[in-house]
């Protein structure tokens, strides 16, 4: 029977499966290894080098995110046109209508 309270689906009697140790983790032959191999290789100077990288990309996604909040509250903030105010005609510009039919 299923008690309500257990959210997995699971069973008290059943084990989680062990989570992998750091050793397994950068074990030679796994990816995070190599990362982690390529950097102790490539000195410390590298290893400075992509963690300044890192600190730049993350203060660019934030700057970015910030802009579009700020974007959303701009937006938020407008007050809505009546519905009679909306024209149907389409804005004065220099394009032109072509109808190739």
């Amino acid at each position: 029977m299923h008690d309500p309270g257990d959210t997995d689906g699971r069973s008290e009697d059943a084990e989680a499966p062990p989570r992998p140790s750091l050793d397994d983790l950068l074990a030679p032959g796994s990816t995070a290894g190599a990362v982690a191999a390529a950097l102790v290789e490539a000195g410390p100077e590298a290893a400075e080098h992509l963690l300044r990288a890192s600190q730049e990309l993350l203060l660019a996604a934030k700057a970015m995110i910030d802009a579009a909040e700020r974007a959303v509250k701009a937006h938020q903030r407008r007050p809505a046109e009546p519905p009679d105010a909306v024209s149907s005609e389409p804005p004065s510009s220099n394009v032109r209508r072509i109808d190739l039919a």
